[in-house]
């Protein structure tokens, strides 16, 4: 009786995973679509959508077993609550767009070891060069 709740647990466990990659992988996709979108003038409106999505991605990571997801959602967001009025930096969103992409294509659950470890301070570098910090 018990080997068969902890079996029912695991493929429980496994299709929270799947659903969650599912999810980010549709959130990535209207992540690409909403920074394709950002130029000198971008809508406030768009900036706190790229936000949500981010901070919705960073949010889950951890979770579902893939905190270098929450990191780079981190970093994304901490530099989107930094801005003041200047314009987002298009080429710091795709670093990190994909770098999310990276992480799920090449299935990083986990830290990611040293190749994680140098993704997540090249965008925490990146973010403080962006904002001159």
């Amino acid at each position: 009786m018990q080997s068969e709740a902890r079996a029912d647990l695991a493929d429980s466990d496994e299709e929270l995973v799947a659903y969650y990659l599912d999810w980010t992988n549709d959130a990535i996709g209207e992540l690409e679509q909403h920074i394709a979108h950002v130029g000198p003038d971008t809508d406030p409106d768009l900036q706190q959508k790229i936000y949500e999505i981010s901070h919705n991605i960073k949010g889950m990571g951890t979770s579902f077993g893939y905190p270098l997801m929450t990191e780079a959602g981190t970093t994304l967001c901490s530099y989107l609550r930094r801005l003041d009025t200047e314009a987002m930096d298009q080429s710091l969103l795709e670093a990190h767009l994909k770098s999310f992409k990276l992480i799920l294509g090449k299935n990083m659950a986990g830290d990611g070891g040293q190749i994680g470890s140098e993704l997540i301070n090249r965008l925490t570098q990146l973010v403080d060069h962006v904002l001159g910090t």
